[in-house]
C-alpha cells in the first residue's frame, strides 16, 4: 500500500489550482503581448509621421530667439504693424528704458519697410503693376 501512495504523493495537487495557473499565465501572456504590440504600433507611427511630414514637427515658436522682448504674429503684418506702432501702448513701451535697444531695431525696420513700400510704389507706378 506505500508503494501506491509514494507515486501519488508527489503528484498531487488541489483540483482547480492548475486551472487557476494555467488561466492566470494567459492573463499575463495575453496583457504583455497587448502591450507589446501597442507598443510596435505607437513606435512604427512615431517613425512615419517624423519622416513623412517633417514640416509640421517644426513648430513657429522654436524659430524665435530665446532673446526676443515681444512676438506679434499677423498674416498682414505690414499693415497691422503700422496700426500697432501708432497706438497708445507702442508709444508708451517706446519710452520704457527697457525697450531702448528694441525701438532701434524696430526704427530700422520701419525704415526698410518704408524704403520698401516706396520702391514698390515706385515701380508701379512707372510699369502700371497692379499687385
Amino acid at each position: 500500500m506505500d508503494e501506491l501512495n509514494n507515486g501519488e504523493q508527489g503528484q498531487y495537487v488541489e483540483p482547480g489550482k492548475n486551472e487557476k495557473k494555467n488561466n492566470t499565465r494567459k492573463i499575463v501572456k495575453r496583457t504583455l503581448i497587448t502591450a507589446g504590440l501597442a507598443l510596435a504600433v505607437y513606435m512604427v507611427y512615431s517613425i512615419v509621421y517624423l519622416f513623412i511630414s517633417p514640416d509640421r514637427n517644426i513648430q513657429q515658436i522654436y524659430l524665435v530667439p530665446e532673446d526676443a522682448a515681444f512676438i506679434i504674429q499677423s498674416s498682414a503684418p505690414i499693415e497691422d504693424w503700422e496700426k500697432f506702432s501708432g497706438s497708445k501702448t507702442w508709444q508708451c513701451l517706446k519710452k520704457a528704458k527697457s525697450f531702448e535697444e528694441v525701438t532701434k531695431s524696430v526704427e530700422k525696420l520701419e525704415l526698410a519697410v518704408n524704403q520698401e513700400e516706396e520702391k514698390t510704389n515706385f515701380l508701379k507706378t512707372i510699369f502700371g503693376i497692379h499687385l
